[in-house]
């Protein structure tokens, strides 16, 4: 028998309340040379009932059922089953347009991409168009400026991305995050969206929780700390966070520690050139965050800025700074 063109990977965990309008979505899909891989973690509801409902519907379903192993084990399970030439993620609760795949593999192929995302639309208790960055290069830049990457439902990949990569436990909350920084930090492997929306994000309830978006955060920076310190060790990102720690504790004003943070986001810039990402992207993204005012890893763009360009930061200076400083 041959390998299906596209393997999905759809996990849940007490999903019944839209389990039945995901699978329906998937099932409508333009490419139907596809299976789908779902993987019950311990669920407690009818989700069982309605799978196996649609096992007898559509011999493209397959269903593994796990004792409660968490997003990470069911993910990797799924995975280790997938026998398709593409291999696309959907969550329980979203709905897929029916040419994402079909426009998810065009666009993948046509840009020469190993990784693919799209843009989302949101309904539920929340509406609009969420939209990420297109291209490689801006992607690249984002993961390491905490910009937006890729909605992790909408991902449509390559095999070989996940031949050579899985979720890892080491970074709970965050293991897409995790996953594609060590892709791009770790391989030639090429990531990108498609400019338009091909899946409605549902917003609800029952997604993830305050104390769990804390934990995202902090596995977010452990994420970074590790595979951008594997990638360029020069940046020391370690030491990065003790002064980070000090100037946080000590409310501190030394320009010391701001010249030192400076120094890493020019190092930064020194790698990202070594990968051949464009170095407009990134320039574009440090002015922009110091403008709004946002935080670099605990400080204050705008302050260190204005310290080392003597005044009011222009765009003009900043760049000057980023490109001539050290």
């Amino acid at each position: 028998m041959s390998c299906p063109e596209v393997s999905v990977i759809l996990p849940v965990h007490n999903g019944a309340c839209y389990l039945r309008e995901s699978l329906e979505s998937v099932l409508r899909q333009t490419i139907d040379d596809i299976e789908i891989i779902v993987v019950n973690d311990g669920s407690t509801d009818e989700s069982g009932t309605i799978l196996s409902e649609f096992l007898r519907l559509d011999r493209r379903i397959k269903v593994v059922s796990l004792n409660k192993v968490g997003i990470v084990g069911a993910l990797n399970k799924a995975l280790d089953l997938c026998v398709g030439k593409y291999i696309a993620r959907m969550d329980a609760d979203d709905i897929c347009s029916p040419y994402r795949f079909e426009k998810q593999k065009k666009f993948l192929e046509d840009n020469e991409l190993d990784v693919c995302g799209s843009q989302i639309e949101l309904f539920g208790a929340s509406k609009g168009i969420k939209n990420f960055p297109v291209t490689h290069n801006e992607l690249f830049v984002n993961l390491l400026t905490y910009g937006k990457s890729i909605a992790h439902p909408t991902v449509f990949a390559r095999a070989e991305v996940f031949e050579c990569f899985q979720y890892s436990n080491d970074f709970p909350n965050a293991e897409d995050y995790a996953l594609w920084l060590q892709i791009v930090t770790e391989s030639g492997f090429r990531i990108g969206n498609f400019p338009e929306p091909l899946l409605k994000y549902r917003v609800h309830d029952m997604q993830i929780s305050r104390e769990k978006k804390n934990s995202q955060r902090q596995s977010t920076n452990i994420a970074f700390e590790y595979y951008l310190g594997k990638a360029c060790p020069v940046m020391n990102t370690l030491e990065l966070m003790a002064n980070t720690r000090v100037a946080k504790q000590r409310n501190a004003e030394d320009n010391a520690i701001y010249v030192n943070h400076l120094s890493f986001l020019v190092k930064l810039r020194e790698y990202l050139s070594s990968k051949n990402v464009d170095l407009k992207y990134y320039d574009s993204a440090i002015v922009r965050m110091c403008k709004r005012g946002v935080n670099h890893r605990g400080f204050p763009l705008n302050r260190y800025f204005s310290l080392l360009t003597g005044g009011v930061p222009t765009y003009e200076r900043m760049i000057l700074k980023l490109k001539n400083a050290f």
